[in-house]
């Protein structure tokens, strides 16, 4: 097999899940369906409605988003509010990380 596929080739244990799950009647080499919640993609319309909630009541908390829209608390303070709003906290404030030059003189 080193030969054929080179470093990148899969490994005797995989080969041999591979083929009893063939075996045992599998037809496709997709992913099955996981147990667990589903892996939700970040969109405009998952994005706006926390930062309206945060512009709304600048001391909400991660929590109260998270329960609210029904968003995993990780995804709403991690993704969200620091990667895509670009906001950090404050004396448990939201602020934009980057101020405005109006921002800056007040």
């Amino acid at each position: 097999m080193v030969a054929v596929y080179g470093e990148r080739r899969l490994g005797r244990t995989a080969v041999n899940k591979w083929c009893t799950s063939f075996c045992e009647g599998r037809l496709t080499i997709s992913d099955l369906l996981r147990p667990g919640k589903a892996k939700i993609v970040i969109t405009d319309y998952s994005i706006a409605p926390v930062d309206a909630m945060i512009r709304a009541d600048g001391r909400v908390q991660t929590r109260d988003i998270s329960d609210e829209l029904n968003l995993c608390k990780g995804m709403v303070h991690h993704t969200i509010v620091h990667q895509h709003l670009q906001n950090s906290e404050v004396c448990t404030e939201w602020v934009p990380k980057h101020l405005t030059l109006d921002h800056q003189k007040h």
